[in-house]
């Protein structure tokens, strides 16, 4: 064994099949110094001089090696690392179909397969949401479409602009409590008058409000069976 300092701090020896440096003063640090300018540095490598695990390079890059294949390196704008992620300018850049998991079991994943974009979730609930007193947006070709309030009410972001089901898409049903029926603001393509009404349920009839007038009205019903 060859040591050095007051204390014995640093020791350099062999303990068969293994050698050491070891450094042991808790006060200072084990510095490897190599390298003033340039492309020079340190380099860990094979005995043979044949396969690199580590390259640290002067004003440079800091370079991680996978069976003498670069596989992770530092550079002025971050991490990069090479075939699966890139981390690059405050980013992180993954392949087509590369995934981002998330969960001890790996149960979040988001990724892109090089046509849709998905984002999936294999244990319990996939939560989307707004922690604070904000709105939830929902967009497309960068145009917010709808919103659900801080209140929870789901509402278009415009008036009279996007619809729910198609001519040839329907909802299958609709679930409500009181139907409340407005073209305010518009007129209709009749009398080019506008309304503002409520459906209502009673226990044997409907009935009709008129929001307007406070009028109401009660549906004439033919029972057929």
């Amino acid at each position: 064994k060859a040591s050095f300092g007051a204390g014995v701090d640093l020791s350099i020896y062999h303990t068969d099949p293994n050698g050491f440096i070891k450094y042991q003063n808790e006060n200072g640090h084990l510095r490897i110094l190599s390298g003033v300018s340039g492309n020079g540095g340190i380099q860990l490598k094979n005995r043979t001089d044949a396969e690199t695990y580590l390259t640290c390079i002067s004003d440079g890059a800091v370079e991680l090696y996978h069976n003498n294949d670069k596989k992770f390196e530092t550079h002025a704008n971050g991490i990069t690392s090479h075939g699966e992620l890139l981390m690059q300018n405050n980013s992180v850049y993954l392949n087509d179909a590369a995934k981002l998991r998330i969960g001890t079991g790996q149960d979040l994943e988001i990724y892109h397969d090089g046509t849709d974009s998905y984002v999936s979730s294999d244990t319990n609930a996939l939560r989307i949401g707004v922690t604070n007193t904000n709105s939830l947006k929902f967009f497309t070709t960068n145009t917010i479409r709808w919103v659900i309030g801080s209140t929870g009410h789901f509402v278009p972001d415009s008036n009279n602009s996007f619809d729910i089901g198609s001519t040839s898409n329907r909802v299958r049903n609709i679930y409500t409590n009181d139907l409340h029926l407005s073209n305010v603001g518009h007129t209709n393509d009749v009398d080019g008058t506008w309304g503002d009404w409520t459906i209502q349920e009673g226990e044997s009839d409907l009935f009709l409000k008129n929001n307007r007038s406070g009028k109401k009205y009660k549906f004439n019903l033919t029972e057929v069976s």
